[in-house]
């Protein structure tokens, strides 16, 4: 198998999902312990790879670097479908909401931006909550992927909530993300 994928981690701050993951799909895994508390000597690293000094992160072979264990999980699932990591859509157990998940800087873009994946059969609507304040990023067409600009005044330490608004009310709500200035942040919306 060529390039490997490696696991920025941290005993007791839920990687273990994601190695366990990598374990039952056979996945080959490189793990690097970090310490994201500050002055840690390789918080640095860590900071390098998520601005967001949060771990689990995965770099990929091909250098983009996944952030969030449900998104991590969805990846894997996709690269090694045999394994079953998550459920096939339409199944019982499968979950609607999806989560913003992957973080990858780009400090040539001009503007913050999310780029959504819509698996969905109907087109969607994102908002993004500041405060009291929503704002209409844009919508996604059934089946196809956009890329929408994040207002400046959205990306400052507070975080922006991202929620996906479909006809049938809303089906995406995010805990609050910090985005730094000329990062992106992709969303996956699975097929019901």
């Amino acid at each position: 198998m060529g390039a490997t994928h490696r696991l920025l981690a941290c005993r007791g701050c839920g990687s273990a999902i994601v190695e366990a993951a990598f374990a039952l799909a056979g996945v080959p895994l490189e793990r690097e312990e970090v310490d994201y508390s500050p002055g840690s000597p390789t918080r640095a690293r860590l900071l390098a790879a998520n601005p967001l000094g949060q771990v689990p992160v995965l770099l990929l072979p091909d250098g983009r670097v996944l952030t969030e264990s449900l998104a991590i999980l969805h990846y894997l699932d996709d690269l090694e479908p045999g394994a079953r990591l998550v459920p096939p859509p339409g199944d019982a157990l499968t979950a609607p909401p999806a989560q913003a998940a992957m973080l990858d800087p780009d400090p040539a873009s001009p503007a913050t931006s999310v780029t959504v994946r819509n698996g969905r059969g109907e087109r969607v609507e994102i908002l993004a909550q500041f405060g009291q304040f929503d704002t209409r990023l844009g919508s996604v067409a059934p089946h196809a992927t956009a890329t929408l600009r994040i207002p400046g005044r959205f990306v400052n330490w507070r975080g922006v909530v991202l929620v996906a608004d479909f006809r049938d009310g809303l089906d995406l709500h995010t805990a609050p993300l910090r985005i730094a200035k000329h990062h992106h942040l992709g969303m996956i919306l699975p097929a019901l």
